[in-house]
């Protein structure tokens, strides 16, 4: 019930200040061993005033990142959780972490670990300094990591599972054993969440994909059909007409004695295709 009341009284009109756009803004963040604490204040008549504040639970692979890296995602994490807030705006961002301002000012990226420089990458679109504050004038941002929310983890999950309720379909995990296949669902589904983003009409989206040709300099329904597909782009009537492949041509009578069978249809959609009988 304590920790409730605390909850309760932190969230109250007392404690929470109105954000000031002319004001100066700080983050101060905090990473511990459980989760990831943040947050923002400004300077208001000489008192700093808490604006907001949030905290969120590591992963599993999180948890085994160094110290360094925790506080170096924490601040990603808390600029990003802030963004409306800061972007533009000068913002001095608070840590306990010393060394991780040798990193973000003053030692070139190019030294540091992939991780840390994805880190920095992220932290470029702001204007920022990076403060060094003693750990127990932080005491906000440290009892957040200590007692982190799970909402980043259960977001992930009831996003995916929404959007598979939304559009009627499975969420199944893959193998790792398989990571050529693996690369392929991933280049499909890049293909389709692009889809999906550029074009408010599905069926446009899919045939815009489907007449651009590839890096063969044939286009999927080519490659399907043997023909063009008319599209909203003007096309050559010429360019629509039926076509049989020299390869082809040639090989019907070898086809048709291997028991192929050649079908040639008047179908808008099937022009050529041979199976088995």
């Amino acid at each position: 019930m304590a920790f409730q009341q605390i909850k309760y009284l932190l969230s109250q009109t007392p404690t929470l200040a109105y954000y000031e756009p002319n004001m100066r803004v700080s983050v101060s963040e905090d990473a511990s061993s459980k989760g990831l604490g943040s947050c923002l204040m400004q300077e208001k008549y000489g008192q700093r005033e808490l604006v907001g504040y949030t905290s969120c639970t590591l992963s599993d692979t999180e948890k085994w990142y160094l110290q360094i890296e925790k506080e170096s995602l924490a601040l990603t994490w808390c600029t990003d959780r802030f963004h409306q807030y800061i972007l533009g705006l000068e913002v001095t961002l608070e840590t306990d972490h010393k060394p991780i301002i040798q990193n973000l000012q003053t030692k070139h990226i190019d030294y540091l670990t992939p991780r840390l420089q994805r880190f920095c990458l992220q932290l470029m679109r702001y204007t920022y300094s990076v403060q060094c504050v003693p750990g127990k004038q932080l005491d906000v941002v440290d009892c957040l990591s200590q007692s982190p929310l799970e909402e980043r983890i259960q977001e992930d999950k009831h996003s995916i599972q929404s959007l598979a309720q939304t559009y009627d379909f499975q969420v199944v995990t893959s193998s790792s054993h398989y990571s050529q296949s693996n690369g392929c669902v991933e280049v499909a589904v890049k293909v389709t969440k692009s889809l999906l983003k550029k074009n408010e009409d599905i069926s446009m989206g899919l045939l815009s994909y489907r007449t651009t040709p590839l890096g063969s300099g044939f286009s999927p329904v080519e490659m399907l059909m043997d023909r063009r597909l008319r599209s909203i782009l003007p096309l050559l009537p010429s360019v629509l007409e039926e076509v049989v492949r020299p390869w082809l041509a040639q090989n019907i009578e070898h086809l048709q004695n291997e028991n192929k069978c050649l079908i040639i249809t008047e179908d808008t959609e099937f022009v050529i295709y041979w199976t088995y009988r």
